[in-house]
Protein backbone atom coordinates (compact mmCIF):
# COMPACT_ATOMS: atom_id res chain seq x y z
CA UNK A 1 0.00 0.00 0.00
CA UNK A 2 3.06 2.28 0.07
CA UNK A 3 3.67 1.93 -3.68
CA UNK A 4 6.60 -0.50 -3.62
CA UNK A 5 6.66 -3.11 -6.39
CA UNK A 6 6.18 -6.61 -4.91
CA UNK A 7 6.29 -8.61 -8.16
CA UNK A 8 5.48 -8.29 -11.84
CA UNK A 9 4.41 -10.85 -14.42
CA UNK A 10 4.26 -10.70 -18.20
CA UNK A 11 1.26 -12.53 -19.66
CA UNK A 12 -0.08 -13.00 -23.16
CA UNK A 13 0.24 -10.36 -25.88
CA UNK A 14 -0.32 -6.66 -25.26
CA UNK A 15 -2.87 -4.74 -27.31
CA UNK A 16 -1.06 -2.27 -29.60
CA UNK A 17 -3.48 -1.58 -32.45
CA UNK A 18 -4.69 1.69 -30.87
CA UNK A 19 -4.70 3.25 -27.42
CA UNK A 20 -1.82 1.07 -26.29
CA UNK A 21 -2.06 -0.54 -22.86
CA UNK A 22 -4.29 -2.43 -20.49
CA UNK A 23 -8.05 -2.01 -20.39
CA UNK A 24 -9.33 -4.51 -17.84
CA UNK A 25 -9.26 -4.19 -14.06
CA UNK A 26 -7.97 -7.37 -12.36
CA UNK A 27 -10.37 -9.20 -10.06
CA UNK A 28 -8.82 -10.72 -6.92
CA UNK A 29 -10.53 -13.61 -5.12
CA UNK A 30 -8.66 -15.31 -2.30
CA UNK A 31 -5.37 -16.57 -3.79
CA UNK A 32 -6.19 -15.90 -7.43
CA UNK A 33 -6.09 -12.91 -9.78
CA UNK A 34 -8.34 -12.93 -12.85
CA UNK A 35 -7.67 -10.59 -15.75
CA UNK A 36 -8.79 -10.24 -19.37
CA UNK A 37 -6.28 -9.01 -21.95
CA UNK A 38 -7.00 -6.54 -24.72
CA UNK A 39 -6.31 -9.33 -27.22
CA UNK A 40 -9.19 -11.41 -25.83
CA UNK A 41 -7.85 -13.96 -23.39
CA UNK A 42 -8.67 -14.60 -19.72
CA UNK A 43 -5.84 -15.44 -17.33
CA UNK A 44 -5.87 -16.84 -13.82
CA UNK A 45 -2.72 -15.95 -11.88
CA UNK A 46 -1.42 -16.81 -8.43
CA UNK A 47 -1.96 -13.69 -6.30
CA UNK A 48 1.19 -14.26 -4.26
CA UNK A 49 3.71 -14.45 -7.12
CA UNK A 50 1.87 -13.90 -10.42
CA UNK A 51 2.46 -17.39 -11.80
CA UNK A 52 -0.13 -18.47 -14.37
CA UNK A 53 -2.65 -21.10 -13.27
CA UNK A 54 -4.65 -21.31 -16.54
CA UNK A 55 -5.72 -19.25 -19.54
CA UNK A 56 -8.51 -19.33 -22.12
CA UNK A 57 -8.19 -17.59 -25.50
CA UNK A 58 -11.42 -16.29 -27.05
CA UNK A 59 -10.27 -16.85 -30.65
CA UNK A 60 -8.40 -20.14 -30.28
CA UNK A 61 -10.57 -21.78 -27.61
CA UNK A 62 -14.03 -20.20 -28.00
CA UNK A 63 -14.28 -19.59 -31.75
CA UNK A 64 -14.48 -15.80 -31.80
CA UNK A 65 -13.74 -14.40 -35.27
CA UNK A 66 -11.47 -11.50 -34.37
CA UNK A 67 -10.32 -9.11 -31.65
CA UNK A 68 -12.51 -6.08 -30.96
CA UNK A 69 -11.59 -2.83 -32.72
CA UNK A 70 -10.43 -1.16 -29.51
CA UNK A 71 -9.46 -4.33 -27.65
CA UNK A 72 -11.33 -6.29 -24.99
CA UNK A 73 -11.93 -4.08 -21.96
CA UNK A 74 -14.34 -5.88 -19.62
CA UNK A 75 -13.48 -6.85 -16.07
CA UNK A 76 -14.57 -10.45 -15.54
CA UNK A 77 -17.41 -11.33 -13.16
CA UNK A 78 -16.95 -13.92 -10.40
CA UNK A 79 -20.01 -15.87 -9.19
CA UNK A 80 -19.03 -18.55 -6.69
CA UNK A 81 -16.89 -21.08 -8.57
CA UNK A 82 -17.71 -19.50 -11.95
CA UNK A 83 -15.99 -16.77 -13.93
CA UNK A 84 -18.36 -15.04 -16.35
CA UNK A 85 -17.18 -13.06 -19.37
CA UNK A 86 -18.38 -11.94 -22.81
CA UNK A 87 -16.27 -13.23 -25.72
CA UNK A 88 -18.96 -12.19 -28.22
CA UNK A 89 -18.78 -15.24 -30.46
CA UNK A 90 -21.71 -16.61 -32.46
CA UNK A 91 -21.85 -19.74 -30.31
CA UNK A 92 -20.04 -18.54 -27.17
CA UNK A 93 -21.46 -15.05 -26.78
CA UNK A 94 -21.46 -15.05 -22.96
CA UNK A 95 -19.76 -17.88 -21.06
CA UNK A 96 -19.13 -19.17 -17.56
CA UNK A 97 -15.76 -20.82 -16.88
CA UNK A 98 -14.73 -22.76 -13.82
CA UNK A 99 -12.56 -20.19 -12.06
CA UNK A 100 -10.15 -22.85 -10.74
CA UNK A 101 -9.56 -24.72 -14.02
CA UNK A 102 -10.82 -22.54 -16.90
CA UNK A 103 -13.15 -25.31 -18.12
CA UNK A 104 -16.40 -24.27 -19.80
CA UNK A 105 -19.41 -24.51 -17.42
CA UNK A 106 -22.10 -23.02 -19.66
CA UNK A 107 -22.35 -21.01 -22.85
CA UNK A 108 -25.03 -18.59 -24.01
CA UNK A 109 -25.44 -17.73 -27.68
CA UNK A 110 -27.23 -14.59 -26.59
CA UNK A 111 -28.32 -12.74 -29.71
CA UNK A 112 -25.09 -13.50 -31.53
CA UNK A 113 -23.90 -9.89 -31.54
CA UNK A 114 -20.20 -9.03 -31.18
CA UNK A 115 -18.83 -8.16 -27.76
CA UNK A 116 -18.51 -4.61 -26.50
CA UNK A 117 -16.38 -2.88 -23.85
CA UNK A 118 -18.25 -2.84 -20.55
CA UNK A 119 -18.43 -5.42 -17.78
CA UNK A 120 -21.27 -7.84 -16.90
CA UNK A 121 -22.96 -7.58 -13.52
CA UNK A 122 -24.68 -10.13 -11.28
CA UNK A 123 -28.09 -9.33 -9.79
CA UNK A 124 -30.61 -11.22 -7.68
CA UNK A 125 -34.18 -10.25 -8.52
CA UNK A 126 -36.95 -11.88 -6.46
CA UNK A 127 -34.82 -14.99 -6.02
CA UNK A 128 -33.67 -15.25 -9.65
CA UNK A 129 -29.91 -14.83 -10.14
CA UNK A 130 -29.25 -13.01 -13.41
CA UNK A 131 -26.20 -11.96 -15.36
CA UNK A 132 -26.79 -8.59 -17.03
CA UNK A 133 -24.44 -8.46 -20.00
CA UNK A 134 -24.19 -6.38 -23.16
CA UNK A 135 -23.18 -7.03 -26.72
CA UNK A 136 -22.53 -4.34 -29.30
CA UNK A 137 -26.29 -4.16 -30.00
CA UNK A 138 -28.08 -5.56 -26.95
CA UNK A 139 -28.74 -5.51 -23.23
CA UNK A 140 -29.30 -9.13 -22.14
CA UNK A 141 -30.71 -10.89 -19.08
CA UNK A 142 -29.14 -14.35 -18.70
CA UNK A 143 -29.70 -17.07 -16.10
CA UNK A 144 -26.52 -17.14 -13.99
CA UNK A 145 -26.80 -20.87 -13.33
CA UNK A 146 -27.59 -22.19 -16.82
CA UNK A 147 -26.73 -19.49 -19.38
CA UNK A 148 -30.31 -19.31 -20.70
CA UNK A 149 -31.08 -15.88 -22.15
CA UNK A 150 -34.47 -14.70 -20.87
CA UNK A 151 -34.68 -11.28 -22.49
CA UNK A 152 -32.95 -8.83 -24.79
CA UNK A 153 -33.43 -5.08 -25.29
CA UNK A 154 -31.85 -3.41 -28.29
CA UNK A 155 -29.22 -0.79 -27.42
CA UNK A 156 -27.15 0.63 -30.26
CA UNK A 157 -24.12 2.85 -30.82
CA UNK A 158 -22.72 3.63 -34.27
CA UNK A 159 -19.18 2.49 -33.34
CA UNK A 160 -20.50 -0.49 -31.36
CA UNK A 161 -19.14 1.00 -28.14
CA UNK A 162 -20.88 0.42 -24.81
CA UNK A 163 -18.26 1.13 -22.16
CA UNK A 164 -20.41 1.91 -19.11
CA UNK A 165 -21.30 -0.85 -16.67
CA UNK A 166 -25.09 -0.96 -16.02
CA UNK A 167 -26.64 0.11 -12.71
CA UNK A 168 -29.24 -2.09 -11.01
CA UNK A 169 -31.06 -0.92 -7.87
CA UNK A 170 -34.53 -2.08 -6.81
CA UNK A 171 -35.49 -4.04 -9.90
CA UNK A 172 -34.65 -1.25 -12.33
CA UNK A 173 -31.69 -1.28 -14.72
CA UNK A 174 -30.02 1.84 -16.16
CA UNK A 175 -27.62 1.80 -19.10
CA UNK A 176 -25.78 4.81 -20.52
CA UNK A 177 -24.60 4.93 -24.15
CA UNK A 178 -23.81 7.71 -26.62
CA UNK A 179 -25.71 8.01 -29.88
CA UNK A 180 -28.57 10.15 -31.20
CA UNK A 181 -30.52 7.06 -32.30
CA UNK A 182 -33.89 5.69 -31.21
CA UNK A 183 -32.28 2.86 -29.22
CA UNK A 184 -29.43 4.59 -27.44
CA UNK A 185 -28.73 7.26 -24.83
CA UNK A 186 -29.57 6.91 -21.15
CA UNK A 187 -32.24 4.23 -20.71
CA UNK A 188 -34.05 2.71 -17.72
CA UNK A 189 -35.54 -0.79 -17.83
CA UNK A 190 -38.01 -2.41 -15.45
CA UNK A 191 -37.64 -6.13 -14.84
CA UNK A 192 -40.78 -8.21 -14.57
CA UNK A 193 -41.71 -9.79 -11.24
CA UNK A 194 -39.99 -13.06 -12.16
CA UNK A 195 -37.06 -11.31 -13.88
CA UNK A 196 -37.62 -13.16 -17.16
CA UNK A 197 -38.64 -10.11 -19.18
CA UNK A 198 -37.84 -6.39 -19.23
CA UNK A 199 -39.43 -3.26 -20.63
CA UNK A 200 -38.21 0.29 -21.28
CA UNK A 201 -39.57 2.83 -18.76
CA UNK A 202 -37.88 5.91 -20.17
CA UNK A 203 -35.06 6.90 -22.52
CA UNK A 204 -33.07 10.16 -22.62
CA UNK A 205 -31.57 10.37 -26.13
CA UNK A 206 -29.88 13.74 -25.57
CA UNK A 207 -27.44 12.56 -22.87
CA UNK A 208 -24.39 11.02 -24.54
CA UNK A 209 -22.16 9.46 -21.92
CA UNK A 210 -19.87 7.05 -23.77
CA UNK A 211 -17.46 5.82 -21.11
CA UNK A 212 -17.22 7.95 -17.97
CA UNK A 213 -19.77 5.99 -15.97
CA UNK A 214 -22.76 7.17 -13.98
CA UNK A 215 -23.62 7.10 -10.28
CA UNK A 216 -27.02 6.82 -8.61
CA UNK A 217 -27.46 8.51 -5.25
CA UNK A 218 -30.95 8.55 -3.75
CA UNK A 219 -33.35 9.89 -6.39
CA UNK A 220 -30.79 11.09 -8.93
CA UNK A 221 -28.26 9.97 -11.55
CA UNK A 222 -24.96 11.86 -11.91
CA UNK A 223 -22.59 11.81 -14.89
CA UNK A 224 -21.05 13.74 -17.76
CA UNK A 225 -21.29 14.00 -21.53
CA UNK A 226 -18.41 12.48 -23.51
CA UNK A 227 -15.52 14.84 -24.37
CA UNK A 228 -17.47 17.95 -23.38
CA UNK A 229 -17.56 20.38 -20.47
CA UNK A 230 -20.96 19.10 -19.42
CA UNK A 231 -21.84 17.47 -16.08
CA UNK A 232 -25.50 16.70 -15.46
CA UNK A 233 -27.92 15.56 -12.76
CA UNK A 234 -30.98 13.52 -13.78
CA UNK A 235 -34.17 12.47 -12.07
CA UNK A 236 -34.00 8.69 -11.50
CA UNK A 237 -37.71 8.18 -12.11
CA UNK A 238 -38.08 10.17 -15.34
CA UNK A 239 -34.64 10.70 -16.90
CA UNK A 240 -35.25 14.46 -16.91
CA UNK A 241 -32.16 16.66 -16.57
CA UNK A 242 -32.31 18.72 -13.37
CA UNK A 243 -28.90 20.46 -13.18
CA UNK A 244 -26.08 21.19 -15.61
CA UNK A 245 -22.50 22.36 -14.96
CA UNK A 246 -19.98 23.24 -17.71
CA UNK A 247 -16.98 24.34 -15.63
CA UNK A 248 -14.81 21.23 -16.16
CA UNK A 249 -14.54 18.61 -18.88
CA UNK A 250 -16.42 15.35 -18.68
CA UNK A 251 -14.90 12.13 -17.41
CA UNK A 252 -15.31 9.42 -14.81
CA UNK A 253 -17.17 9.84 -11.53
CA UNK A 254 -17.19 8.08 -8.16
CA UNK A 255 -18.96 8.85 -4.88
CA UNK A 256 -17.91 8.61 -1.23
CA UNK A 257 -19.09 10.11 2.06
CA UNK A 258 -21.57 12.50 0.51
CA UNK A 259 -19.27 13.97 -2.16
CA UNK A 260 -18.37 13.20 -5.78
CA UNK A 261 -14.87 12.83 -7.23
CA UNK A 262 -14.88 13.77 -10.93
CA UNK A 263 -11.83 12.91 -13.05
CA UNK A 264 -11.83 15.33 -16.01
CA UNK A 265 -10.51 13.46 -19.04
CA UNK A 266 -9.26 16.56 -20.90
CA UNK A 267 -8.27 18.90 -18.06
CA UNK A 268 -5.64 16.79 -16.23
CA UNK A 269 -7.48 17.37 -12.97
CA UNK A 270 -9.79 15.88 -10.38
CA UNK A 271 -12.60 17.90 -8.88
CA UNK A 272 -14.31 17.45 -5.52
CA UNK A 273 -18.01 18.13 -6.09
CA UNK A 274 -21.04 18.71 -3.91
CA UNK A 275 -24.06 17.72 -5.99
CA UNK A 276 -27.74 17.13 -5.32
CA UNK A 277 -31.06 17.38 -7.18
CA UNK A 278 -30.68 21.17 -7.20
CA UNK A 279 -26.91 21.74 -7.52
CA UNK A 280 -23.56 20.66 -8.94
CA UNK A 281 -20.94 22.77 -7.16
CA UNK A 282 -17.17 22.35 -7.46
CA UNK A 283 -15.53 22.61 -4.04
CA UNK A 284 -11.91 22.27 -5.16
CA UNK A 285 -9.66 20.75 -7.82
CA UNK A 286 -6.13 19.41 -8.04
CA UNK A 287 -3.90 18.61 -11.01
CA UNK A 288 -2.85 15.07 -11.92
CA UNK A 289 0.88 15.68 -12.47
CA UNK A 290 2.18 12.31 -13.71
CA UNK A 291 1.45 9.96 -16.59
CA UNK A 292 0.66 10.48 -20.27
CA UNK A 293 -2.20 10.37 -22.78
CA UNK A 294 -5.82 9.53 -21.93
CA UNK A 295 -7.29 10.07 -18.47
CA UNK A 296 -9.66 7.12 -18.67
CA UNK A 297 -8.93 4.92 -15.65
CA UNK A 298 -11.52 5.10 -12.88
CA UNK A 299 -10.20 6.46 -9.55
CA UNK A 300 -10.56 4.27 -6.46
CA UNK A 301 -11.00 5.22 -2.79
CA UNK A 302 -9.95 2.95 0.05
CA UNK A 303 -9.46 3.78 3.72
CA UNK A 304 -9.14 7.52 3.20
CA UNK A 305 -6.81 7.28 0.19
CA UNK A 306 -7.68 8.21 -3.40
CA UNK A 307 -5.77 6.16 -6.00
CA UNK A 308 -5.40 7.62 -9.49
CA UNK A 309 -3.91 5.87 -12.50
CA UNK A 310 -2.82 7.89 -15.53
CA UNK A 311 -1.02 5.89 -18.23
CA UNK A 312 2.06 4.34 -16.64
CA UNK A 313 1.77 6.33 -13.40
CA UNK A 314 -0.08 5.42 -10.19
CA UNK A 315 -0.63 8.09 -7.54
CA UNK A 316 -2.14 7.98 -4.05
CA UNK A 317 -3.67 11.02 -2.34
CA UNK A 318 -4.78 11.41 1.26
CA UNK A 319 -8.38 12.61 1.39
CA UNK A 320 -9.04 11.92 5.06
CA UNK A 321 -8.05 13.99 8.08
CA UNK A 322 -6.90 10.82 9.87
CA UNK A 323 -4.13 10.35 7.28
CA UNK A 324 -2.61 13.78 7.89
Amino acid sequence: MDGKLLWEKEFGTDFTLNFHGTRSTPVVVDKHIYIESGMGAVYCLNAENGEQVWSVDFIEDLGVDSVLQFGYAESVLIDGDNLICTPGGKDNNVVALNRFTGELVWSSKGFGGPATYNSPILVIHNGLKLVIAMSAVSIMGIDANTGEMYWRVEQTQRNKIHANTPLFPNGKLVVSSADPTDNSGLVQLQLSEDGKSAEVLWRNKKFRNLMGGIVKVDSCIYGSAYMKNDWQVFDWNTGEMLVQNKEISGGSIIYADGLFYCYAERDDEIALVDAAPDKFEIISTFEVPLGTKEHWARPVIDDGVLYVRHGDALMAYSISSKNK
